[in-house]
């Protein structure tokens, strides 16, 4: 009776597996919420990461401070659209970017398209990037 009880279990097992896969592999389940934007870069877990969305107009359309909980990470944005994404880690917790007596940055950031001029700030035409629904954008801190 054992035996029976064994091979009834792992059939019933079996079958929460593919039930569980099927329901992985659907496309309701499996549907991105919107852009997903990764950073990395990070020399540490210190302080927070702050970014900024702006329209192709240049107007500030969102901006948000998160936690660092690893070496990169991924944020889902809620805007669609031409957009120029600023991000930096701001280290010591004082809520700007930090830059040396000459104005270049002494904490790491990074734009959309990963621009980086020599001698100036990202313009704004240079930071633009067409942002849909189904895109994955990767902008590393340097």
């Amino acid at each position: 009776m054992s035996f029976l009880n064994n091979v009834l279990t792992r059939k019933r097992s079996e079958s929460y597996r593919l039930l569980a896969l099927i329901l992985l592999l659907s496309p309701g389940v499996c549907a991105q919420t919107g852009p997903v934007l990764a950073i990395s870069g990070f020399k540490n877990l210190k302080g927070k990461v702050m970014v900024r969305i702006s329209d192709e107009n240049g107007k500030v359309i969102d901006a948000f401070v998160r936690k660092i909980p690893s070496k990169e990470m991924h944020v889902t944005i809620k805007q669609t659209g031409r957009l120029a994404i600023e991000v930096f880690h701001d280290e010591n917790g004082n809520g700007r970017l930090d830059t040396a007596l000459l104005g270049y940055p002494t904490e790491r950031w990074g734009v959309s398209n990963q621009v980086r001029p020599g001698f100036r700030a990202p313009t704004l035409e240079e930071m633009l990037t067409e942002v849909k629904s189904d895109t994955r954008l990767s902008i590393q801190l340097k």
